[in-house]
C-alpha cells in the first residue's frame, strides 16, 4: 500500500512514505525512482516519471554510508523482502530530473548503460525466458499446491514461500489461492489463517 524510501544520515535512517493504495498499482509494471539530491538535501520518490513525494533531511550532514551492502528487493538490516518483481535496476551517481527519468523508459535514454553517471545497470528482463501468464481459475483459498485439497502440505509450502525458499516454485494460481486474507499478496497473516482453517476454526 505504500512506497518507502530510506536514507542513512546523521547515524539514523531518514524515511519517506508515499501512499500507493490507488487502483491500478498492484499487478502492473512501474518505474520507481528514489532520489537523494545533495544540492537541496532532499529525498524524493517518483513513480512513472512523476514526483509523488519529497522531504528535506532533518540533518545538514547529508547522506552517509551505512555498514550494509546494496540489496535489491530486501532490507539487509531487517531482512524484510519485497513482493515486487524487478525487470531492471539502475543506480546513478547524480539526481536525475523528472524529464531524465521519463527518458530512461524510452529507446533513447538520457543516460545509457555505459554512461559515466551510471553506477549500476542490471537488466533481468533481457536474460530471462519469456513467461506466459496463465489465467487464474476460480480461487480455492488455501490450496497453495493446487492439488484440489487443502492440507498441511499447503501450509508447509506457504511457510517456505514466506521464508523466501528459492527451491519452492508456486504457480500464479497457487499464489492466488494462498492469499487467505484476500489483500492482493501473501504474508504471515495468510499463513495464520490457513493454519486456523486446518485446525477447524471459523474465521
Amino acid at each position: 500500500g505504500s512506497l518507502d524510501f530510506f536514507i542513512y544520515a546523521d547515524g539514523k535512517w531518514q524515511e519517506l512514505y508515499c501512499d500507493m493504495s490507488s487502483s491500478g498499482w498492484i499487478g502492473n509494471m512501474h518505474q520507481i525512482a528514489a532520489i537523494y539530491d545533495g544540492a537541496t538535501n532532499t529525498m524524493s520518490l517518483y513513480c512513472d516519471g512523476k514526483i509523488i513525494g519529497s522531504k528535506q533531511l532533518s540533518t545538514t550532514g547529508g547522506a552517509a554510508h551505512s555498514d550494509y551492502p546494496l540489496t535489491i528487493g530486501d532490507c539487509p538490516e531487517t531482512h524484510r523482502g519485497s513482493q515486487a518483481e524487478f525487470a531492471t535496476v539502475r543506480v546513478y551517481d547524480k539526481a536525475l530530473t523528472a524529464a531524465e527519468l521519463q527518458s530512461q523508459n524510452t529507446d533513447s535514454p538520457a543516460y545509457g548503460a555505459t554512461d559515466s553517471d551510471v553506477a549500476l545497470w542490471l537488466d533481468f528482463s533481457a536474460k530471462a525466458d519469456p513467461v506466459i501468464a496463465q489465467p487464474i481459475e476460480e480461487v480455492v483459498l488455501g490450496d497453495v499446491n493446487c492439488d484440489e485439497s487443502v492440507t498441511v502440505a499447503d501450509a508447509v509450502m506457504l511457510a517456505r514461500v514466506l521464508a523466501e525458499d528459492a527451491t519452492v516454485k508456486v504457480s500464479e494460481q497457487g499464489l492466488a489461492n494462498a492469499d487467505m486474507n484476500e489483500n492482493g499478496g501473501t504474508d504471515q497473516e495468510d499463513l495464520t489463517k490457513l493454519l486456523r482453517k486446518l485446525a477447524g476454526y471459523k474465521d
